[in-house]
């Protein structure tokens, strides 16, 4: 640490520096210095600073062997590092072997994906065990064949569910009947998130009844792969505010009546079915008030429906890869939208994109995966009467592109608030944006935001780059409407002459903003982890 005189001196040192370094020229008539030279000036002397701290530490770290590094650097280290990872460190050396099992605490996060049978997959689940002392607090495990988990392995499981926050079993053909044993006879009293997945058939797993021996107070988070919840699964749920059904062949209407009636503080449910039945609801049944509702390609008729129309309220709809049939619901089951979130991905060299509009009480729908041409078909089905009273707008700079070239951005003519995400990975925005500024599209816009969608999605983080646009260009690309104009991870090089004449601030976000609250990351599928895993 800088004592109060070092630190003093420093910045006595830098300040002299920055004043021997700024021109004269850069000087105004009231003797202040013009602020971007003043930032860039910092930004070198940042940048030599860094280079020298730089240059210190590598001569520091060479003349230092990496197996001498202190005990307390190799467990900071492998706190962060991977299960896989971490096992194999321990075979770096000596003393890596004994600094890095010396810290249980390390070991809590097992992952491991079992590839062979016998005692190896045992060993392995063992030694995990043992290096944390029997406190696993997660624990993933992923298995291609039955052999491998029946025996001892349900019973090492069973040993540490005392201490298990997390579990997520992908045991496919490997749910073995001493792995239901297990899934009945022991409680788990820290255990909030249960992740399982089954054998890959028409007819899905049931659970057991009594799940967890009934003793699950903290469990909140099920999500569940060609697995059903058991017929009485007893008090184990009864707190459980989130349930997935993934990769469901046929999801059938007693089995969406039971979700609600076992889950009686059910608040966000996933349903990705192949195919939906349509039988009448049972006339005691009371639809679930939810905060989220995420399907896949449709909203089927009966229960589900009935559950979408039973919550307009305080509540998200999520859509992935909708039908034809699913897109024009975007912004027709929306009386009045108060904002609409346009913005795209690459998947697969394919360009997909996402609309999610907000409404009144917020409601909001949004449909993921859509092709360009359905974002545009969307916003045509709504008509200029109805985009024309839409406020605010964000938007990716390369679908705002898209959009204005279809003539669609021209119905926005009643838009007041404007956010542009620059999302091109070269921190060069999409040549095309701020061309053809001739022909205005938002006349009537007073609030523009140009955002890096790093940024702007995820909070201000050092590392992320800013985006530099040209003053003058952003200048002339602005509507003559424009009177504020916000800069979040975006900087305008040039002469102080060519910025615009609105009022400019700076936005620097601490936390995400993408999606007014939205899960934007929510997977559509459960996944493992293999990047983490120990092989065996």
């Amino acid at each position: 640490m800088l004592l109060v005189d070092d630190e003093r001196a420093l910045s006595e040192h830098i300040t002299s520096l920055a004043v021997k370094c700024i021109p004269i020229i850069a000087y105004n008539g009231h003797g202040l210095i013009a602020d971007s030279v003043l930032v860039e000036v910092l930004d070198v002397i940042q940048s030599a600073t860094r280079r020298v701290l730089e240059r210190f530490s590598q001569q520091r770290n060479s003349s230092a062997s990496i197996n001498r590094l202190p005990p307390e650097v190799l467990v900071l280290i492998g706190s962060f590092v991977p299960y896989g990872s971490l096992c194999s460190a321990v075979r770096v050396c000596r003393h890596w072997h004994k600094t890095l099992l010396s810290a249980s605490s390390i070991w809590d996060d097992v992952v491991i994906s079992f590839q062979s049978a016998g005692e190896l997959a045992e060993s392995a689940l063992q030694t995990a065990h043992d290096r944390t002392r029997g406190r696993i607090r997660r624990l993933t495990i992923s298995a291609t064949s039955h052999g491998p988990l029946c025996g001892a392995a349900p019973k090492i499981c069973a040993s540490v569910m005392e201490h298990m926050v997390d579990l997520q079993l992908d045991l496919h053909d490997g749910f073995c009947t001493d792995w239901t044993t297990f899934l009945v006879n022991t409680p788990a009293p820290r255990l909030r998130t249960l992740s399982l997945t089954g054998p890959c058939r028409d007819e899905l797993f049931l659970l057991p009844d009594n799940l967890l021996a009934g003793v699950a107070p903290e469990l909140t988070l099920v999500w569940l792969t060609y697995v059903l919840l058991p017929a009485e699964p007893g008090p184990a749920l009864a707190d459980v505010t989130e349930i997935a059904y993934f990769d469901v062949p046929l999801m059938t209407t007693a089995e969406v009546q039971h979700i609600c009636r076992v889950c009686p503080k059910l608040k966000y449910l996933t349903i990705t079915a192949r195919a939906y039945d349509i039988e009448p609801i049972g006339p005691n049944f009371v639809a679930p008030k939810l905060a989220s509702l995420c399907l896949n390609g449709i909203i089927p008729e009966g229960i589900v429906d009935a559950i979408v129309r039973a919550n307009t309220k305080n509540m998200e709809l999520r859509i992935n890869m909708p039908a034809a049939s699913g897109v024009p619901i975007v912004l027709t089951r929306i009386r009045h939208i108060r904002e609409i979130h346009i913005y795209g991905t690459r998947i697969l060299s394919r360009a997909w994109a996402t609309v999610m509009v907000t409404g009144d009480d917020d409601y909001t729908i949004c449909v993921e995966g859509c092709l360009l041409t359905e974002i545009i078909d969307i916003l045509r089905v709504a008509g200029p009467e109805r985009l024309a009273s839409v406020p605010s707008l964000t938007i990716s700079d390369g679908l705002l592109v898209v959009l204005q070239t279809a003539g669609v951005m021209y119905d926005f003519s009643g838009l007041k608030h404007l956010t542009v995400l620059l999302e091109n990975c070269h921190r060069v925005p999409s040549p095309q944006l701020f061309t053809g500024y001739e022909t205005r599209f938002a006349t009537a816009v007073e609030t523009v935001r140009l955002a890096s969608d790093e940024q702007y999605s995820f909070g201000f983080k050092h590392e992320y780059s800013q985006v530099s646009l040209s003053a003058d260009v952003v200048r002339h690309w602005l509507p003559l409407s424009v009177k504020r104009l916000i800069l979040c991870g975006v900087q305008l090089d040039g002469s102080p002459d060519c910025r615009p004449s609105c009022d400019i601030v700076s936005e620097w976000e601490t936390e995400g903003r993408h999606g007014n609250g939205i899960w934007m990351d929510t997977s559509w599928s459960d996944w493992f982890p293999h990047d983490a895993a120990l092989y065996v």
